[in-house]
């Protein structure tokens, strides 16, 4: 963008369905607007795992404990703690 706002970027992407109006013609619902992040994680074990580790971490919880906890290497907590605050946007 030159010459104004960037209005849509990673964690501002439009989120529509498309539908079958009435008329039998395919249209657009707009749902509002979320980050790129979510339109592209699949659910799993993991995102379970990653918010867990994130309200352990937000409740005091350092790293190395984390990960004995966890069974995984402090490398992936610190990924965990990211991934989940990038799904949330949430402040580092």
């Amino acid at each position: 963008v030159r010459l104004g706002d960037s209005l849509y970027h990673s964690n501002n992407v439009i989120n529509c369905e498309i539908l079958q109006r009435e008329d039998k013609f395919t249209g657009f619902q707009l749902n509002g607007y979320t980050s790129e992040f979510t339109h592209l994680k699949k659910e799993s074990q993991k995102d379970d795992r990653d918010e867990a580790i994130y309200q352990k971490h937000m409740n005091g919880a350092n790293n190395k404990d984390l990960a004995q906890e966890f069974g995984v290497s402090v490398k992936t907590v610190q990924r965990a703690i990211n991934r989940w605050r990038d799904e949330e946007n949430l402040p580092y």
